[in-house]
């Protein structure tokens, strides 16, 4: 069974205890431990050393980085020790990255801050100023710097111990609202399948008892599943749900309002009329819809309902913004927003248009 990796990065020398010691935990927790002294990086003679710890960053699950008052040796990598380089590849890989940082070094860190201008200045617990350049580097990310001081290697421990246990916690919820998705979701589609059948059930029924009658209300059925299924579609467009939110107009006016109006300003007219019947709203709360993607919108909805697009006269043109072009524009994102809309109803009007061409 494959077990998290989890890759210790630190100075060698000064936390050589703390190095041991975490890795007899994360065999204890039944995790796979990746440090460079007990082998489980492999080497090659093609590069430096160092490359060698930076390419096993991309197959661990985990990093723990721990700072000391040590700087370490020097890095290749833009004046970065070879610690910080490790860090900083786990950190742009995306890793999990848990990073401590010694009790005393993190409390001169805030010295550091107060004083970092001044050149002259001699750190205690620190022996390269680019330990507190890098801690300052590692707050200032915006995520992923989940970041703890230690005293002992017991204050590690006890960390990782509880926010590993978060994770599976984390983990087994997830699962389980997968789990639950996928039941819904399977419920859902045998409703459908019970549907379908409890349909076809019932035209049987209906054509063995009354034939001609049973015949007409299945059409009728049909024509009002087919036109629900239109509002649907009509309710997702942007504009049409601005004008059931804010405009407090109910699917099924603003449906009908498109259906028998023939201009734009005769659809903001009557929608003006319905809203104020009910709310006493003043004329003109509807220039909203002389805007460039209000009109694509309702344009939408008219294909949807199997209706030619609004035609606009000039005085709504000059309503409307980006004025130049407007005619070219129109058909053009009308057509990209009609694609993703309905593919199939795209793909067979167009073939009724070069049919048309053709003729």
């Amino acid at each position: 069974m494959a077990k998290p990796r989890i890759f210790i990065s630190s100075t060698f020398f000064d936390l050589r205890q703390v190095r041991a010691d975490l890795e007899r935990f994360i065999k204890e927790m039944g995790y796979e431990s990746v440090r460079n002294e007990t082998g489980s990086i492999p080497y090659g003679k093609d590069s430096k050393l160092e490359e060698y710890c930076y390419r096993e960053i991309s197959g661990i699950d985990i990093l723990v980085g721990i700072i000391g008052g040590r700087f370490g040796s020097e890095s290749q990598k833009d004046n970065y020790s070879v610690t910080q380089a490790e860090i900083k590849t786990a950190l742009e890989q995306n890793k999990n990255v848990y990073l401590f940082i010694d009790k005393n070094v993190h409390s001169e860190y805030e010295t550091y801050l107060i004083n970092k201008k001044s050149k002259d200045i001699q750190y205690r617990y620190a022996d390269d100023i680019r330990i507190y350049q890098f801690i300052e580097e590692l707050y200032a990310l915006p995520k992923n710097n989940v970041i703890f001081s230690f005293e002992t290697v017991q204050d590690i421990i006890q960390f990782l111990r509880e926010q590993w246990a978060g994770l599976l916690k984390d983990l087994l919820n997830q699962e389980q609202k997968r789990k639950e998705v996928e039941s819904l979701s399977n419920k859902v589609n045998e409703l459908n399948e019970v549907a379908s059948t409890l349909q076809r059930y019932l035209e049987n029924v209906l054509e063995s008892v009354n034939k001609d009658s049973s015949v007409e209300l299945i059409k009728q059925e049909n024509k009002r599943l087919k036109e629900y299924h239109k509002s649907q579609q009509i309710r997702r467009l942007t504009y049409i749900d601005h004008l059931i939110d804010s405009h407090d107009l109910t699917l099924n006016e603003i449906v009908d309002t498109i259906k028998n109006s023939e201009s734009l300003s005769q659809i903001k007219n009557k929608l003006n009329e319905q809203s104020e019947l009910r709310n006493g709203d003043e004329d003109g709360s509807y220039n909203c819809m002389f805007e460039f993607e209000s009109l694509q919108d309702i344009n939408l909805a008219r294909e949807i309902l199997e209706m030619p697009p609004i035609e606009l006269t000039e005085e709504e043109k000059e309503q409307i913004e980006n004025r130049a072009d407007i005619d070219t524009m129109l058909k053009r994102k009308f057509d990209i927003e009609r694609k993703k809309l309905s593919p199939t109803m795209y793909k067979r009007n167009s073939g009724r248009s070069s049919n048309k061409q053709s003729n």
